[in-house]
């Protein structure tokens, strides 16, 4: 997998995209969409030079339906982690899965 798939402008502004979906009202969001080209560039140099850190993350306590904690990444974070996933690991995972099995099979 080359580096560029990844870790491309390309990618990561499409990462960026899948990643506001449903989102952008969000103040951390918009912000990081208003700059967009520039927050992209930002990582995308990071990354190339190896001076990528991971911000930290913030807990979240949810009360509905349960209450529970939940672990928030940084939209930044979020951005990188979709590309990865997209562009390498889930091509990687279902390269290896069965295209015709049994629990597929219709009118049975």
């Amino acid at each position: 997998m080359q580096d560029e798939e990844i870790i491309g402008f390309d990618a990561l502004y499409t990462s960026m995209n899948l990643c506001a979906k449903n989102v952008r009202r969000k103040a951390n969001v918009g912000r990081f969409l208003m700059y967009g080209m520039d927050e992209i560039l930002k990582l995308q140099e990071d990354l190339e030079n190896g001076t990528y850190k991971a911000r930290p993350t913030s807990t979240v306590k949810i009360t509905y339906p349960k209450p529970r904690t939940a672990v928030a990444t940084s939209f930044r974070d979020r951005v990188y982690q979709r590309s990865l996933n997209d562009n390498s690991v889930y091509p990687r995972m279902t390269a290896s899965f069965v295209r015709h099995n049994a629990a597929c099979q219709k009118g049975k």
